[in-house]
């Protein structure tokens, strides 16, 4: 058994504690390491240490129960973690009623290639967790959404990368660019589905440029716009509320 061969070399306290973020990681879909050491941190009262980030980046990769990986984002990058096949079979068996979920950072790999694409795959799994700092359910979608074009009443598949959902605010599918460059195709099936435009940028410059582009090529649409740059220096700052749009064209 997993467990009883982790109790032989693994003190208790640290076991407790590699159990614990196990099963959150099981249970959650949470990637990245900094976002499942504030939840992990959260019931106990306590701040999200360098002891739990290493319960994720260390102590979970050395016993086999996780792959860990920093994907390239601005200087330091993003530190993201996933459960192995061993991780997941101590899920299971230590709780074995739990309803196990797939990770954001896996369902980008299975659906969006997400491993051949680590920047934007880091684009991604960073702006979800900025959209829940915010209040916002942020969820990666595994596959296409139909929308029907009007002009050939045709179905054409459409996938973004995430939607966001606020109880006050309403849902928006995001697509998540890692350049500025115009892509008509795809603004025209986001505006099928949901009537809008929205998506994010990696610098505040290339949201401006993007949007400019956008509004060239489409005119006055409903437009939402915002910036990974902009949103992670507002955190930094302790300057976040639930503002996640920075430029919005109505």
């Amino acid at each position: 058994m997993i467990l009883t061969d982790l109790s032989k070399i693994t003190r208790t306290d640290r076991l407790d504690r590699e159990l614990e973020a196990v099963q959150l990681m099981a249970t959650s879909g949470l990637s990245t390491v900094q976002e499942l050491a504030e939840q992990m941190a959260r019931p106990h009262s306590r701040s999200p240490s360098g002891s739990l980030r290493r319960v994720f980046a260390n102590y979970l990769p050395e016993h086999g129960l996780a792959d860990y990986q920093v994907l390239p984002i601005f200087r330091a990058g993003l530190g993201v973690v996933r459960l192995t096949l061993k991780g997941i079979r101590l899920a299971q068996q230590t709780q074995p009623d739990a309803p196990l979920k797939l990770s954001d950072w896996d369902i980008l790999i299975d659906g969006h290639h997400g491993e051949l694409q680590p920047e934007h795959t880091a684009m991604i799994l960073a702006f979800a967790r900025e959209a829940r700092c915010r209040g916002y359910t942020a969820k990666i979608l595994p596959a296409p959404l139909p929308v029907i074009d009007p002009d050939t009443n045709k179905s054409v598949a459409y996938q973004p990368d995430l939607s966001v959902t606020h109880p006050q605010y309403g849902q928006w599918y995001v697509e998540v660019q890692r350049h500025s460059r115009a892509r008509p195709g795809k603004w025209l099936r986001q505006m099928l589905h949901q009537n809008a435009i929205a998506f994010v940028t990696l610098t505040t410059n290339a949201r401006k440029t993007l949007m400019r582009h956008i509004t060239e090529q489409h005119g006055h649409t409903y437009s939402y716009a915002t910036d990974l740059q902009t949103l992670m220096r507002a955190r930094a700052k302790n300057r976040m509320n639930d503002m996640l749009w920075y430029e919005i064209n109505l």
